[in-house]
């Protein structure tokens, strides 16, 4: 049965309602990535999946800088962190987000996953004529699945990142630095192109030239890049502006955060 246009863009809405959004925050250690994003548990079922090294939703919560939040136990491996999306996803969870802290932590896993089974552990055997990285490259879709099938049981997925400088090249063959998020390469190419949004936390950076120096500053006020621009490698899918203040606390980022992902 053919259906009119009304009905075909009230099906593909409801779909688009019903699936999660998939989305990456990337920004420098320390800039407040996890503190913001925790605060969607004040308005939403939020749970925190850490991994080794990353875990500090406890620490903030004490220090009140964020609330608490239900999370697992730190993922140490690629094993125990396949095995909790499958149990979210099979035990049909009551879950508006599922936060990963971080992605490039998960991709050093994948990467020692795939050293330790698929060449013995064998460092030489894996760099042989990048057998290692071809590998991790074949493989990469069965962790991009794991995000999409959350997306697809209506739960939003966040992936916190670290930031890189990336050497760009311009329109007029110069070298730029291109802030963009941190992943195992094999990976990273995959997940951006699956995820819905990709969103930069950062400040500002001005020259203040009225010694004549031209230094470099910036403000403790934090903003959401949302663009993608020639210093920011972001994109959305929901329209939304370049840019958003995001304050100088966690609380009133992660408010804004909240409204822009509702």
């Amino acid at each position: 049965m053919s259906l009119t246009k009304e009905q075909f863009l009230e099906s593909v809405g409801v779909q688009a309602f019903e699936a999660g959004m998939f989305s990456i925050f990337f920004g420098v250690p320390g800039i407040g990535k996890t503190a913001m994003i925790l605060w969607l548990a004040k308005r939403f079922k939020v749970l925190y999946i850490p991994f080794e090294g990353e875990d500090s939703a406890s620490l903030l919560a004490n220090k009140g800088i964020c609330p608490e939040v239900n999370q697992l136990p730190v993922m140490k491996n690629l094993h125990d962190f396949i095995e909790a999306i499958d149990a979210i996803c099979e035990l049909d969870l009551d879950i508006d987000y599922v936060v990963i802290d971080t992605l490039t932590s998960l991709g050093v896993l994948y990467k020692a996953d795939i050293l330790a089974n698929l060449f013995g552990g064998d460092v030489l055997k894996y760099g042989h004529y990048g057998k290692g990285n071809k590998a991790c490259e074949l493989h990469a879709d069965k962790i991009v699945d794991k995000f999409l099938q959350l997306k697809n049981k209506g739960i939003n997925v966040i992936l916190l990142a670290h930031s890189q400088n990336a050497k760009e090249e311009n329109a007029e063959g110069l070298d730029f630095a291109k802030q963009t998020f941190l992943c195992e390469p094999a990976l990273r190419d995959q997940i951006a192109a699956k995820a819905d949004n990709i969103f930069r936390i950062g400040v500002d950076i001005f020259v203040d030239d009225s010694k004549g120096k031209g230094k470099a500053s910036s403000t403790n006020q934090r903003v959401l890049y949302t663009e993608n621009t020639a210093t920011s490698g972001c994109k959305n899918r929901i329209g939304c502006l370049p840019r958003y203040a995001l304050g100088s606390n966690a609380e009133t980022g992660g408010e804004v955060i909240a409204e822009l992902l509702s």
